[in-house]
């Protein structure tokens, strides 16, 4: 164990070496504490390397699990014996073990009867193997099952009447030791000496770079190690679990998301490498939530402008606050990914191919000639004058040229002119801009070209009226915007109206002809898209027509419609409420089917006894679950006029 020369542990190391190799039996245990993830169990594995360098014989035990004495002698006596110790050993031989206890019972033809008994007490542990310098190591005091009291009583036996040297790690902070009771006089009394270990991050990192070593992100992690360790210094916590978690988080992203030549994209990789870094520290630490991770998309450069303006040293920060401003994420949110990537990461271990091509393609680092210009004005504060003049009059002509189609396009594109109209930074004011934008939504909407948006899309949800493509709308919050946006989303809904009264008509037929085909459009299966599963088709249907196209399908098929419906209107909410608007066909449906019922006095048939006994009611039951959900919005609306 070659110690550099400012290795934080080096006097402690060197009295382990005196305590541990002493011809002299000490008669007390050491103590080596530390918080979670300073580093103990890393010390003490790197300390039993030396030790058996040198010839000694460390046994380690961990006390994680540890309930009884016997769970002790055991991980003793396998690593004593480990044949004997080993899991095929006992199997066969139906070992029991109690070193502690001083025997070893024997049951050679399972029969349950001891076949013999060895006496082996721990201070006889030569006639199994030689004990000549063993030093027993004891981790996870504060996860010890057994009562610490009790343990401590065992350790005592071993320092003060068998000899030998014991190191007991544990983390003193620990509930389990805080209030264990008698633990403070019995240590005084077993535990000679206590000394707390320090991190050693340097050497720690070198280890956990060696775990990687055949990982693709390995050449950047050792490139890149002074930067890992600055990171890691800047979040304060010392912690290297959270340390060596990070560099294999950064390996698995890195996994997720390479192409040939991306490793020499120095300035993505270095941002990319601090993005991970940090957010795996914190997220870890439990100051930054994967909710909070996808939130540093909302962030854009109008919010850090206007953050700076009301920079107060008097403000009190939150500790999410404090540590976005540790690592200067509360500045320009200038991420190598979008935070949606790195939420999808965090919150489910893995980035999708799809949405790992689709952040590199529009990532602020990688950016090209290729690039949209809304693209690279969103990271306003990192263009030159005659790149903003440049990208600025580019995205002013492509709108008016109705190239900006789709929804996010459109909305980052007139979001980010009317906070430039608003700054003075572009010839056109607020006024201007938001005329220019309406007067674009019209035209698109003349053309047939109006972007109608996924199911997803329309129900007001805030998500979609904050961000698309994982960056924030710049200025979301402005009158102006809001306006925009408002007049945008009620041409969507007239244009999407327009467009189910047109395909209902097709629509309704294929009842008869594939009646799973027609429930795929109206209720959404997996992620397959659905035409109508969130919009109120049914206001374009005729009632008695499709009455009367129920009243003559089979009883399967009835089966099919009566599972989509309860499937469809299944509970309804606040943001669910155009279901209401399918409320008056469902009515009419029902009275047209039950008359049809009444006046049809024929034989009765599988396909009637199903409308009947089955489908009718269940619809009532739809129906009545709407009337009772519209009773419950009334006072709502009432209240809120």
């Amino acid at each position: 164990m070659n110690l550099p020369i400012d290795d934080p542990n080096q006097s402690l190391l060197h009295f382990l070496d005196r305590y541990c190799l002493s011809g002299i039996s000490p008669g007390y245990a050491v103590m080596l504490k530390g918080p979670w993830g300073s580093g103990k169990t890393w010390f003490i594995e790197m300390y039993q390397e030396k030790l058996r360098a040198g010839g000694q014989k460390p046994l380690y035990v961990t006390l994680f699990g540890v309930s009884k004495p016997s769970d002790i002698s055991d991980q003793l006596f396998a690593q004593i014996h480990p044949r004997l110790g080993s899991a095929k050993v006992q199997k066969t031989w139906a070992l029991t073990k109690s070193l502690l206890k001083g025997t070893i019972k024997l049951d050679l033809d399972g029969d349950g009867k001891d076949d013999g008994t060895l006496q082996i007490a721990i201070p006889e542990l030569e006639k199994w193997a030689s004990t000549k310098g063993t030093i027993l190591i004891f981790d996870d005091l504060e996860r010890c099952g057994m009562p610490i009291v009790d343990f401590l009583g065992l350790i005592n036996q071993f320092v003060e009447h068998d000899g030998y040297r014991v190191l007991v790690l544990a983390n003193e902070e620990a509930k389990s030791i805080e209030h264990a009771s008698g633990f403070v006089s019995i240590k005084e009394k077993v535990i000679g000496r206590t000394f707390q270990i320090k991190p050693n991050t340097p050497a720690a990192l070198d280890h956990f770079l060696e775990e990687v070593s055949l990982r693709d992100a390995h050449a950047i992690l050792n490139r890149e190690r002074d930067e890992i360790l600055a990171v890691f210094q800047r979040a304060e916590y010392d912690n290297l679990r959270q340390l060596r978690q990070a560099v294999l988080d950064f390996s698995d992203i890195w996994d997720c998301i390479y192409t040939q030549g991306l490793d020499e994209k120095t300035e993505f990789v270095r941002r990319l490498l601090n993005d991970v870094l940090t957010l795996s520290i914190e997220h870890r630490a439990g100051t930054l939530t994967v909710a909070d991770i996808a939130d540093l998309g909302m962030r854009d450069w109008s919010k850090f402008l206007m953050d700076k303006e009301d920079d107060s040293d008097e403000k009190t920060l939150s500790p999410k606050e404090q540590a976005l401003k540790r690592h200067r994420f509360d500045q320009e949110p200038a991420l190598a990914l979008a935070a949606s990537a790195y939420a999808e990461f965090f919150g489910q271990g893995n980035l999708s191919k799809s949405l790992a091509k689709e952040c590199l393609e529009s990532s602020h680092y990688l950016a090209n000639k290729s690039t949209a210009s809304w693209r690279r004005l969103w990271y306003l504060l990192s263009l030159t004058d005659e790149k903003f003049k440049e990208f600025s009059d580019d995205v002013l002509e492509r709108l008016t040229s109705l190239e900006y189609v789709s929804n996010g396009e459109l909305l980052h594109t007139v979001s980010i002119l009317l906070s430039l109209a608003s700054r003075g930074l572009i010839a056109q004011t607020k006024a201007d801009m938001l005329a220019i934008a309406k007067s674009v939504v019209e035209e698109l909407a003349v053309a047939g070209k109006l972007d109608l948006g996924s199911n997803g899309d329309r129900s007001g949800a805030s998500d979609w009226d904050l961000s698309a493509f994982g960056l924030g709308f710049t200025d979301r919050e402005t009158k102006e915007f809001r306006e925009f946006f408002d007049y945008y989303r009620q041409q969507q809904s007239s244009a999407r109206m327009k467009m189910l009264r047109q395909q209902a008509s097709a629509w309704m037929p294929m009842l008869e002809a594939d009646p799973e085909v027609w429930s795929k459009q109206l209720v959404r299966h997996g992620i397959e898209e659905s035409l109508f599963a969130e919009d109120p088709v049914f206001a374009f249907v005729s009632a008695e027509h499709a009455a009367e196209m129920l009243h003559r399908v089979p009883a399967p098929t009835l089966e099919i419609v009566r599972r989509s419906l309860k499937e469809r209107y299944a509970h309804p909410n606040e943001s669910t409420k155009w279901k209401l608007d399918e409320l008056p066909f469902l009515q009419k449906v029902y009275e047209h089917l039950t008359a049809r019922v009444k006046s049809n006095g024929g034989p009765m048939s599988l396909s009637k006894y199903a409308l009947e006994t089955w489908f009718l009611p269940g619809l009532e039951m739809i129906t009545n679950d709407l009337l009772t959900f519209q009773s419950q919005l009334a006072p709502k609306s009432q209240a809120g006029q």
